[in-house]
């Protein structure tokens, strides 16, 4: 749905391009009262121009459902929510339990960000809200029961700390450790436009500082903080870290769905942390998702998560996701990313992507297939877990073999598809022509 990650529980929040939809798909086919309220709650997302192709889209499709989310819009806009400039929010608490409001820090989606300080402690901390505009909405706001319920259940190190939840003035809350680090979305941004062969461990570190900078009370530099001699090395055992953190949650029945870049947090010190369990599915909840409407970024969700089946979902899904994530840290490429929705949508199904190591010619072929792996679509061919996942790629980092299913680069050009679901299909550049005379 978003071009890239636009919100994490560090904030950030990003404009979207004109090409980008908000609208989760199978929502028009859905329970008109439950999709109105969906539809709604998504269209305040956008500006003008997206959100007006996307109700001109829903009206093509399904007239009488348009009609009564231009009602919604209306009313909402009659309540002070004016959808042609700057949204005017309602009035926030200054205090939420013990913490003390100081700055709105970031946001998007259905959630918004702002820095703390406990009183009892004097510490900062990371206060997550329902939008003051998504108050309206029993989805958001179930929503965000449903990222308390999950990050409650989890204690990692690898995972952002909760510190409290509670209730102010009809405002749901959760208060979380504040992270003086940056995200991985960040850092790709200092280093977007290099060439990714000539990237380096330092590289890396100086990019986290850079963004980390700009953060509130910065961790504080550590030393040799990232293991890992090479840009290669150190950012895949970013990946295995966060790998670790995910199977820690998938251990106590919860699938996050939105792993990306934007919501891996990193630190000067070191510190490597899973953020934003927004989107997290635990054991037994699945009343959002009933409809067919799915909920995740595009070019980082599995195909089975893009089809909107949510009994389809589990560990796999998160793998397929993390293997994005790692794709992208070595190409500095996002898949399936460029041109119309409708296009990646279709690339997704197929795994119409480049090689890796076309790419970035370091990558060693076992990394290159465990990445590779990760991403095909047939979540059968996929490492049984993130477990599995983090053990190959220390495999292939120690130059051993892997234990992904998936072919080697030249075996997927050579050999073809399965039948029912094809293996990720990488495009080969097409070769030069010769000249005349030649």
């Amino acid at each position: 749905m978003l071009e890239r990650g636009k919100t994490s529980s560090d904030g950030g929040a990003r404009a979207r391009g004109p090409g980008d939809s908000s609208i989760p798909a199978g929502a028009l086919g859905a329970d008109l009262a439950e999709s109105l309220e969906l539809l709604t709650a998504s269209l305040l997302e956008l500006q003008d121009e997206p959100r007006a192709a996307e109700v001109a889209r829903i009206a093509e499709r399904d007239p009488r459902l348009a009609s009564r989310v231009k009602s919604r819009l209306a009313a909402l806009d009659d309540l002070g929510m004016a959808l042609d400039a700057p949204r005017r929010g309602l009035l926030l608490p200054a205090r939420f339990g013990s913490l003390r409001r100081l700055e709105r820090v970031g946001g998007g989606g259905m959630g918004e960000v702002h820095l703390a300080r406990d009183e009892r402690t004097n510490g900062l901390a990371a206060l997550k809200l329902v939008r003051p505009d998504h108050l309206w909405f029993e989805a958001a706001r179930a929503r965000f029961r449903r990222e308390i319920e999950a990050t409650t259940r989890l204690s990692h190190p690898g995972i952002v700390r909760v510190l409290d939840v509670g209730e102010e003035s009809g405002i749901p809350w959760l208060a979380m450790e504040w992270v003086g680090g940056a995200t991985l979305e960040e850092v790709l941004e200092q280093v977007r436009g290099m060439p990714p062969e000539t990237l380096s461990a330092r590289d890396f570190a100086a990019a986290v500082r850079t963004s980390a900078a700009l953060r509130p009370q910065p961790e504080v530099e550590r030393e040799d903080a990232f293991e890992g001699a090479s840009w290669i090395e150190l950012v895949t055992r970013v990946v295995a870290r966060v790998a670790e953190a995910l199977a820690h949650a998938h251990e106590h029945g919860v699938i996050h769905r939105d792993v990306k870049p934007s919501n891996i947090l990193v630190t000067p010190a070191g510190r490597v942390l899973l953020v934003d369990f927004g989107l997290a599915l635990p054991r037994g909840v699945d009343r959002m998702t009933r409809t067919g409407a799915w909920l995740g970024s595009l070019p980082y969700a599995a195909p089975e998560q893009v089809e909107g089946s949510p009994s389809a979902l589990d560990a796999r899904a998160d793998v397929y996701s993390l293997g994005a994530t790692l794709y992208e840290l070595l190409t500095l490429k996002t898949p399936f990313l460029g041109g119309p929705e409708s296009v990646g949508r279709r690339r997704i199904p197929t795994g119409d992507l480049e090689a890796p190591r076309k790419l970035h010619p370091a990558l060693g072929a076992e990394l290159e297939r465990t990445c590779l792996a990760a991403l095909d679509p047939d979540p059968r061919r996929r490492p049984a877990s993130t477990t599995h996942f983090a053990a190959d790629l220390d495999l292939a980092l120690r130059g051993k073999r892997v234990r992904a299913r998936a072919r080697s680069s030249s075996a997927r050009r050579s050999r073809g598809p399965p039948a029912r679901t094809p293996a990720p299909r990488l495009r080969a550049r097409a070769p030069a022509r010769r000249r005349r005379g030649a």
